[in-house]
């Protein structure tokens, strides 16, 4: 699927990946199908559960409950495994501002050109969730 979307698609969108699969695995399949194809890189779309919260094990544990379903279908329990993950909810970037914030830049570090944030957590989790995403933006370079 990567090759025929490098060859073929202007960017790819996945879930339930971590910085090092992007790095590692998808980016360079997808650019290395674009450039033999004569195409410019295509973008990288990743979807990630985020939460700046004081209880980052609580609300991992919570995750893992909610989205275990997911966790076992053929082609995320595929991904999963080649992460070397039990499930999906290890994916989230859950905890401090810091915390979050790293994750967000590892994706950028990563190839990601487009993040898009699934915010998690109770009501206070969400505000602050969605504020330092705001300000993570704000200092970002332009993307592309």
């Amino acid at each position: 699927m990567l090759k025929i979307a490098g060859e073929l698609a202007d960017g790819s969108v996945t879930t339930w990946t971590t910085p090092d699969i992007i790095a590692e695995h998808i980016g360079p399949r997808l650019g290395a199908a674009a450039a033999a194809a004569g195409r410019p890189t295509p973008r990288t779309v990743v979807v990630v559960s985020a939460a700046v919260t004081h209880d980052p094990d609580d609300l991992r544990q919570e995750l893992a409950q909610t989205l275990a379903p997911a966790s076992r279908l053929p082609s995320y329990r595929a991904l999963l495994d080649r992460q070397h993950l039990t499930g999906v909810h290890e994916t989230a970037l859950l905890g401090s501002e810091d915390v979050v914030a790293e994750g967000i830049s590892a994706y950028a570090r990563a190839g990601v050109t487009d993040l898009i944030v699934s915010v998690r957590g109770d009501a206070a989790a969400q505000q602050r969730t969605r504020e330092l995403v705001s300000t993570v933006r704000r200092a970002a370079p332009t993307a592309r």
